[in-house]
């Protein structure tokens, strides 16, 4: 009986250890690296699967903040990085949809996660729009 708890026990806790934890969902992108709002143009899976990655091509159409330049790959074309398991902390982007996609540099790439400022454009209400653009007054 003991043992058959200590497994339970086990499963539990790796199953929590898998889990995605983010600890505070921003307001917008300001916290964040980059913000932009972009256009998706394509989605290619680098690794399928649950915990896999997909790389998003996406045309910047407002740059909110950006930290540093960002890494064209085209004149308002960037790629984005992400993984798409809820595990990992993933978000699956729609083509063809406007996005304000926000997240941080990785070397001379960009990446973004459930934990930064990912929504779609018609989602976010008209009030809360003005706040997308960062400015320190």
């Amino acid at each position: 009986m003991r043992f058959l708890l200590a497994v339970h026990l086990l499963v539990l806790c790796v199953g929590l250890g898998d889990a995605c934890y983010c600890p505070d969902y921003p307001p917008n992108g300001c916290d964040s690296q980059y913000s932009i709002l972009g256009d998706v143009l394509r989605r290619q899976v680098q690794r399928p699967g649950i915990n896999g990655r997909s790389v998003y091509t996406v045309r910047v159409l407002q740059i909110y903040k950006a930290e540093r330049p960002l890494p064209y790959v085209w004149p308002g074309i960037v790629r984005i990085s992400a993984y798409h398991g809820s595990s990992t902390c993933g978000v699956i982007l729609t083509t063809g949809r406007l996005y304000v996609i926000s997240g941080y540099y990785q070397g001379s790439s960009l990446q973004t996660s459930s934990c930064s400022y990912v929504r779609q454009w018609n989602e976010i209400p008209f009030s809360e729009r003005w706040n997308l653009y960062c400015r320190h007054f």
